[in-house]
């Protein structure tokens, strides 16, 4: 009796066949590196499309984050310079004040009068304008004041009108001096002393005193050959450099510093804005970094520009490419992803006879796809790994030519590893993602049907 559809029959038949043997991950891995290693050059051409797609899109968003960062740092750091000056300026107000205190008290090694309006001249003309100013506006107020307002406007006016006089400049300056130092005082709070400028500021007092010492080097050798009244002239501008750098010095030396630091940010600034208009000059509408720079304004939550450009969300960095930028980018992607398909789906037919010999071997349709895709992964990492440097320096090199060394002190970092590992992830999904359907056309292939194919 013929039991062949017998459940005794089945167990059978499946115990001569055993387990079907699952090849590992490793063994994948072997004969893809193998198979990329023997196809070596048309995995170098599958690769260059992966390479350049990617350094383009690199490219794109490296000029991006820089031409962002170099239209709005140098206002961020200009604003940080007002902040460290304010800070500054209250200890400076406070020893200005002392001066003229002396000054007016006739103490012995005393400034003349002479000497601090020489001395403070900015100031002692902001005293003078504050005050005709404080006049002008009573006399304007006493025009229209009650019989009984106007007699305390007029003596009020000529208190002010008498603190203009020559012989009344110290008290004036006095007054001054101390008013600025209030209004700073509740902005910035408490004054700093001498050891908190010197802990917080160290950084900057030794470019300070580099900046000195570099000054009196160039004043000596400017000595050698000049005459006699150019070397007098050297000596004493070598002195006073030399006295305003002593430690009993300390703030008005640092704030000096701070004021050169500020007019040469101001200075870097224009020079960048100068450029950054000439590469705008033939555009209809401005990118979106350069509208922010153009209006600071919209940066929400009390952020500075330079923080606002900072910032690490991805929608942040995408929203300041140009629609221009965008677009190319996407084509460069796409011909990419043609361009691996492509390659793939000749791989699968060049390779007729081997993928049929493994499944003849035993290798299962789960291998075949596998094996398929990690050749294209790997493929697709180093090329996106050569594209993302490739796209950097070329980029970063061209953005050096026409900006200079601030492109230097303003490198987005941030934003440039931001841009590097979106670029990797989509190198990467991209090149996976190509793969797939030819993968399992390989997969799907009849065994005796691929052995039949002639290479």
């Amino acid at each position: 009796m013929n039991d062949t559809g017998s459940p005794k029959a089945d167990a059978a038949a499946e115990a001569r066949i055993g387990k079907q043997i699952v090849l590992p991950w490793s063994k994948a891995i072997e004969i893809a590196a193998k198979s990329i290693k023997v196809r070596f050059w048309r995995s170098m051409i599958t690769m260059s499309s992966i390479v350049l797609a990617i350094a383009f899109l690199m490219s794109i968003w490296t000029s991006t984050a820089i031409v962002a960062s170099l239209a709005v740092g140098p206002q961020g750091a200009i604003e940080a310079a007002k902040e460290e000056i304010r800070r500054v300026r209250v200890a400076v107000l406070a020893e200005w004040a002392e001066l003229v205190e002396a000054a007016i008290a006739g103490s012995e090694g005393a400034l003349s009068a002479d000497e601090i309006a020489e001395r403070l001249s900015t100031e002692l003309d902001g005293a003078v304008r504050t005050a005709e100013k404080a006049v002008g506006e009573k006399r304007l107020a006493l025009r229209d004041a009650a019989p009984d307002v106007r007699k305390k406007l007029q003596a009020e006016i000529d208190a002010l009108a008498a603190t203009l006089e020559p012989d009344q400049r110290l008290p004036l300056l006095r007054d001054h001096l101390k008013s600025q130092r209030q209004e700073l005082l509740r902005a910035v709070g408490a004054e700093p002393t001498a050891d908190e400028l010197e802990s917080r500021f160290a950084r900057d007092i030794r470019h300070a005193h580099r900046w000195t010492a570099r000054q009196i080097r160039e004043k000596t050798r400017a000595k050698k050959g000049a005459s006699s009244a150019d070397r007098k002239k050297r000596d004493a501008e070598i002195a006073d450099l030399k006295e305003k750098a002593r430690p009993e010095h300390l703030v008005q030396f640092l704030y000096d510093h701070l004021m050169r630091k500020r007019r040469r940010l101001e200075r870097t600034k224009g020079s960048l804005d100068a450029i950054l208009q000439q590469e705008r000059v033939g555009s209809q509408e401005a990118t979106a970094p350069e509208q922010q720079a153009a209006a600071p304004a919209t940066t929400t939550e009390g952020q500075e520009p330079s923080q606002a450009a900072a910032g690490g969300f991805i929608t942040d960095f995408l929203r300041q490419m140009s629609p221009t930028d965008t677009w190319l980018a996407i084509l460069a992607l796409l011909v990419c992803l043609v361009g691996i398909t492509n390659a793939m789906f000749m791989t699968v037919q060049e390779r007729f006879r081997e993928i049929g010999t493994m499944k003849c071997l035993g290798a299962l349709d789960g291998f075949i796809v596998k094996l398929f895709l990690l050749e294209s992964a790997a493929l697709g990492f180093i090329g996106t790994l050569l594209g993302i440097v490739v796209g950097l320096l070329l980029s970063s090199a061209r953005q050096l030519v026409v900006y200079g060394v601030p492109l230097f002190t303003y490198f987005p970092l941030a934003n440039i590893l931001l841009a590097g590992l979106m670029s990797a992830i989509i190198g990467l999904l991209l090149s996976i993602a190509a793969a797939i359907f030819p993968a399992q056309r390989a997969a799907r292939m009849e065994p005796v049907e691929a052995m039949r194919v002639e290479e």
